[in-house]
């Protein structure tokens, strides 16, 4: 069975291994061992959209109130990419195609479809929802409308689709797509990579956090992972916990506020430790330097990555009780569950941990056993695999 992996448009650019995606990363390596796979590009697409985003018209249009300009550029990006891949996918044989959700891929979808290939889709988030909610909610109601029609139709086309929570899903029957084609495959995490606790001193030392209490973060700092709610706790427990400290692992990439210039100015700057980006490679050892790890916020679709990996080094979540992190973690038994938005239920349960060392123990043997039991992007392969056996 020869499968055809099509990206998004956007993800492309990223290059041959998409560093900015690690799910996207570890799904391939995984499907990889089970599957021939190929990864169709339209790389000089890419190259021409690379080059005019380079130079100053490209800049230029980066600027805010040229939003529907810059959409009307990337809708040309995208026909082009759709003529170069039309040609590909005319000329090579593959069974199966798995394409990633995004509006990118529209013209491509509508292609296969009407070719009769089968069609796996792989969806991570409806864009008429992530626009509306954390980007541009002041496009008019009509341009939402349109994308939602689009993602409809997409959907619709695909012979399967795969979500990566129960939430997700229901947003989909809600949007009348078919349920019984969909499927459920959540993140997952690699246990070569994420063995467990390893050696933390040497993160300790360089951030000088030796003799701290450490509650630690992972992310991309979007606008759902809740800065207020983490700014709140610190706030609650400032003076309660001696040596107290936050490390926050990760870099802005959604273009979200600057969580430095927040936590100076919720008085709390002094007990936070800002890494910057990290090698995905490093982040085990930064997980096993913390006491304790928190998820301050989350959406109701999607499916936090570092969520398993958390769990995978064995450590103790602090979570708020969502559809997509209530699917994964038992509270009181694989992780602490607080109500969304309630700092107060938050700080809690941080606390509870920090004064219960053997409870947080036996909470993050509890999660990593889980986690390397039943979400491993190995278990994600081969549940496509029976997935696309099943439909050819």
């Amino acid at each position: 069975m020869k499968v055809g992996y099509i990206p998004g448009a956007l993800d492309e650019l990223s290059g041959a291994n998409f560093p900015h995606l690690i799910h996207m990363q570890e799904n391939l390596r995984a499907l990889r061992t089970r599957l021939p796979t190929e990864v169709l590009r339209a790389q000089r697409a890419s190259t021409l959209f690379v080059s005019f985003r380079g130079r100053l018209a490209g800049r230029w249009m980066e600027k805010a109130p040229l939003f529907m300009m810059r959409r009307l550029v990337h809708v040309v990006f995208f026909c082009h990419r759709f003529f170069e891949l039309k040609a590909k996918l005319r000329d090579a044989m593959y069974d199966f195609f798995i394409v990633r959700h995004c509006i990118s891929n529209y013209l491509v979808v509508r292609y296969l479809h009407r070719q009769r290939a089968k069609l796996l889709l792989e969806m991570h988030g409806f864009r008429h929802i992530e626009d509306q909610e954390y980007g541009q909610s002041k496009r008019s109601s009509l341009y939402f409308e349109s994308i939602a029609r689009m993602e409809r139709s997409v959907l619709n086309w695909a012979d399967a689709v795969t979500v990566v929570s129960g939430g997700l899903r229901a947003l989909c029957v809600r949007l009348g797509v078919d349920g019984r084609k969909i499927h459920v495959i959540h993140n997952g995490v690699d246990p070569e990579k994420f063995r467990g606790p390893t050696d933390p001193e040497p993160v300790l030392k360089t951030y000088d956090l030796k003799k701290a209490v450490v509650v630690g973060f992972v992310g991309s700092f979007a606008r759902y992972h809740g800065l207020d709610i983490l700014i709140g706790i610190a706030k609650t427990l400032a003076n309660r916990v001696q040596g107290l400290r936050f490390l926050i692992v990760g870099k802005n990439v959604h273009g979200s506020d600057d969580w430095r210039n927040e936590v100076a100015i919720g008085g709390v700057g002094q007990i936070f430790t800002f890494t910057g980006e990290v090698p995905h490679h490093l982040i085990p050892k930064y997980i096993s330097a913390m006491d304790i790890a928190v998820i301050p916020d989350f959406n109701t679709y999607g499916s936090p990555m570092k969520l398993f990996e958390y769990m995978a080094m064995g450590r103790a979540v602090v979570a708020p009780d969502v559809g997509p992190i209530r699917e994964i973690v038992s509270n009181g038994e694989t992780g602490v569950l607080f109500k969304k938005g309630d700092v107060a239920g938050a700080s809690k349960s941080v606390e509870l941990l920090i004064r219960n060392r053997p409870l947080r123990d036996a909470i993050g043997q509890r999660a990593r056993q889980k986690v390397l039991r039943q979400y491993t992007w190995e278990r994600n392969a081969a549940r496509i695999r029976r997935i696309a056996e099943g439909l050819i």
